[in-house]
């Protein structure tokens, strides 16, 4: 059908176009720009063109979204059917009808249709989103488009549970963010009117099966709902713009929807509702999560929808029901797929992407479970158990039964006294009651809530006992590298005591001591840093113990002493900025890093595992001119726990800077680092490797056996812009680039072999840099390439993308 029917058909990468908002009078559209790679009809590879894309923002900050029509990333590869318009403008055939995302199936690169993101549509059955094999595919159009039609034989193998993963049980609508109506405690009112030219094909009009549609909705247990039937309106300027009514229109009367392909009869092909909401400029919290906030809604249906064979009272019911969901703010209850619903409930959903079978606007149980989600009070906690856990402690934990509480609150009560005593945000399932009394008997009650009430309570009972754990904990000595601490050793039977704390991040075991001990000396830590210290004793018949009070304690700064280079450390900034990097795995495994053959008198840069593998990049300049500090600069390729650490030798002041486990590293930007100047480096360049540059003089990188081309373009706070250069030195997987100055670099790029793992060629990046750039990574045996973005002004974050390329075995 798209074959016969397009005018323009071609494989394109899209580019997001920026144009001014439009005008508060006209439909608000998106625009992108597709770089054709390959011509099929009405356009050749190298061209480019412009596409709209109904949906946008409008002059007054108002986003209009319509559901059905395609949203795009930036780099996106797509098979594109294209339509014009009455103005000439391209847009996608049917919207997402018209557009086949590419992946890869079984390691062939393969198209396949978006359908679920909104508008009901329908698609034959059998023809139900059958993944394509792409060159096949493309084959078959060239071949019908020069006039030989013949069987399809371009299907791949669907893959089991669907190409892409079912949503459960439920699922919302957003652009970036979901979005509802503003609701406080009580039921959501809103009033929906009905356009004056009725809809072809059933007595009523259209209007009593939008009755039946409201009622639906608004029947829901619990009264969260009340939509009203508000009469008829005259008014079709819904879908231009925010007009203050929320309207429904039959037949696409009055081109309500402007320049919208009417359903094909003769093809049985098209959409056959559509609904559009209005999303106000601020957000709103809700859940303890941001939420775009509607504020006006409407929907049609398609033009020459009363022209399908099922077409009847029952079947518009439905359809309208559908419709007045999104508005709501619910997506589709299950995917594409047609064997995609995970339960009775979803495939019974009057919000399921089907084509209606005569059952009328009934809300499953699908439903009633996304409402609740958005509008209702949240479900109470499954249970909740207390335990004393020492002097002055109880630990609490609950099962959370919700999915949309803004936090829980707990409650403690001592013989009539009922007080609030603590809130917890999303999702948390424990508290610990520092403040209680020994000996007592309390009942505690945790309760969720959100902007729409609280659940019931659940309630637990405990006894406090008598303390045994140890106190007065007091740090006695300390020296640059150690502290010393003492204790009262309060318990008895156990087996040993466990040291807590640290500097930064989460509590960690800093010792482990053998039973009785009331003494400690911790070595090997961090030059002028503050730690927090507890201890609690182990190995009793209950457990462990509570932890004693905790303290906060400091080593003294380094001492004054010149910098030394080689092993673990590099000295920067004219020798005088002692640099080292400490590192722990997922594994518990802990070390230092060791610095790579390569660096200037001001950068340094360090590989924890492998010689191959490098890091972290680290710089020390000299800020004098501008702000009379010395600057630190960092960015490391990891999302494993690292200190790291630069000492002033000539003073032994010390900062540090620490990234927890698990989160990848953020870019170090401290302009204020140390007091002071240092004066010009006079050193020789210090050793470096060979750079993998590639071979044809561009200066850029070409990384794991010359195979994929690394380039970066910046643009600085001036406007300024460049491309990075490779600095002279790296390995076959890592590499340097530079901006401004040959000795200044800004960026760490690894091109990884990940095939083992994950089938994947995997792209890490840090840059210790502000500026906007592009970063691009180009397979240059097939062509592809991936895009990461900095906006100006931002710290650079990590690059950590393990599913860069399907490009295995290499």
């Amino acid at each position: 059908y798209l074959v016969d029917k397009a005018p323009v058909i071609v494989r394109a990468v899209v580019r997001p176009l920026e144009r001014p908002p439009a005008r508060q009078d006209s439909f608000p559209v998106t625009r992108y720009r597709l770089e054709v790679k390959t011509g099929l009809r009405g356009a050749g590879a190298g061209e480019v063109l412009e596409i709209v894309v109904p949906g946008g923002r409008d002059a007054a900050g108002r986003t209009a979204i319509l559901f059905g029509a395609p949203t795009f990333a930036q780099g996106e590869e797509a098979l594109f059917f294209l339509d014009r318009d009455d103005t000439g403008a391209l847009s996608p055939f049917f919207l997402e009808q018209g557009v086949y995302r590419l992946g890869r199936i079984e390691g062939k690169r393969s198209a396949w249709r978006r359908l679920g993101s909104g508008a009901l549509n329908a698609v034959a059955e059998a023809d139900r989103e059958q993944p394509r094999e792409l060159v096949r595919f493309e084959q078959w159009i060239a071949d019908r488009l020069a006039g030989q039609n013949r069987s399809a034989d371009y299907f791949a193998a669907r893959p089991a549970g669907g190409f892409e993963a079912a949503p459960s049980p439920y699922t919302l609508l957003g652009v970036d963010q979901p979005m509802r109506w503003l609701k406080s405690t009580g039921r959501l009112d809103i009033t929906y009117l009905a356009h004056e030219r009725p809809q072809p094909g059933v007595a009523s009009g259209g209007y009593a099966e939008l009755r039946e549609a409201l009622d639906a909705w608004s029947q829901l247990p619990d009264g969260l709902l009340n939509l009203r039937y508000g009469g008829t309106t005259s008014a079709v300027a819904g879908f231009r713009n925010d007009d203050g009514i929320n309207s429904v229109v039959f037949d696409n009367y009055g081109d309500a929807y402007p320049n919208l392909q009417p359903f094909d009869c003769a093809g049985g092909y098209g959409y056959i509702g559509y609904a559009r909401v209005w999303i106000s400029p601020q957000n709103h919290s809700y859940a303890g999560r941001v939420f775009s906030t509607i504020i006006g809604a409407d929907a049609i249906t398609n033009a020459g929808f009363d022209c399908w064979s099922g077409f009847n009272s029952r079947n518009l019911s439905f359809v309208l029901a559908h419709e007045l969901g999104h508005t709501l703010g619910l997506g589709h209850a299950c995917d594409f797929w047609s064997d995609a619903c995970e339960n009775a409930d979803e495939a019974a959903s009057v919000m399921h992407n089907r084509f209606p079978n005569n059952e009328g606007a009934r809300l499953s149980e699908d439903d009633r479970k996304a409402i609740a989600f958005l509008y209702g009070p949240p479900k109470s906690p499954h249970y909740l158990s207390a335990e004393a856990a020492g002097e002055g402690r109880v630990e609490l934990s609950w099962g959370d039964g919700s999915d949309n509480e803004s936090g829980f609150a707990i409650y403690r009560r001592r013989g009539s006294q009922l007080e609030r005593i603590g809130f917890t945000g999303v999702g948390a399932s424990r508290f610990d009651d520092e403040d209680a009394e020994t000996g007592t008997t309390y009942v505690y009650q945790v309760r969720a809530e959100n902007e729409n009430g609280a659940s019931a309570a659940v309630e637990a009972t405990v006894t406090t006992t008598a303390p045994n754990f140890p106190n007065q904990l007091a740090a006695v000595e300390a020296g640059p590298d150690f502290l010393r601490i003492t204790w009262a050793d309060r318990a008895s039977g156990e087996t040993g005591y466990e040291i807590w704390g640290g500097f930064a991040g989460p509590d960690q075991r800093l010792a482990s001591l053998p039973a009785n001990s009331n003494a400690a000396r911790l070595e090997g830590l961090i030059p002028d840093t503050v730690y927090r210290l507890k201890v609690r004793a182990v190995g009793l018949p209950s457990g462990s113990t509570a932890f004693s009070n905790e303290v906060a304690a400091g080593t003294l700064p380094a001492p004054i002493e010149p910098c030394e280079e080689g092993g673990a450390v590099t000295c920067l900034s004219a020798d005088r900025f002692k640099v080292e990097v400490r590192w722990r795995d997922f594994a518990g495994a802990r070390g230092r890093g060791t610095l790579a053959p390569a660096g200037s008198a001001d950068s340094g840069v360090f590989y924890f595992f492998s010689p191959n593998n490098w890091e972290m990049l680290v710089k020390v300049l000299d800020g004098c001119s501008i702000n009379q500090k010395t600057w630190v600069f960092a960015a490391g390729t990891t999302d494993v726990e690292t200190t790291l650490i630069v000492t002033d030798s000539r003073t032994g002041k010390t900062a540090v800077y620490f990234n927890p486990l698990g989160q990848a590293s953020p870019a170090v930007t401290d302009i204020a680092a140390f007091e002071g100047c240092s004066q010009a480096s006079t050193a020789a360049p210090k050793a470096e490797s060979a750079a993998p540059l590639c071979d044809d003089g561009s200066g850029d990188l070409c990384l794991l056996g010359g195979r994929y081309r690394v380039k970066v373009a910046w643009m600085d706070f001036g406007g300024q812009q460049g491309q990075g250069r490779a600095v002279p030195a790296g390995t076959g997987d890592s590499g340097l680039l530079y901006f401004f100055s040959h000795d200044n670099w800004e960026m760490l790029v690894k091109v990884l072999d990940g095939c083992a793992i994950n089938g994947k060629v995997w792209v890490f990046a840090a840059a210790t840099t502000n500026v906007a750039y592009t970063l691009e990574v180009e397979d240059r045996d097939t062509g592809l390439a991936k895009t990461y973005e900095n906006p100006l002004g931002q710290p650079s974050g990590a690059i950590t993308d393990i599913e860069a390329f399907d490009v295995c075995p290499l």
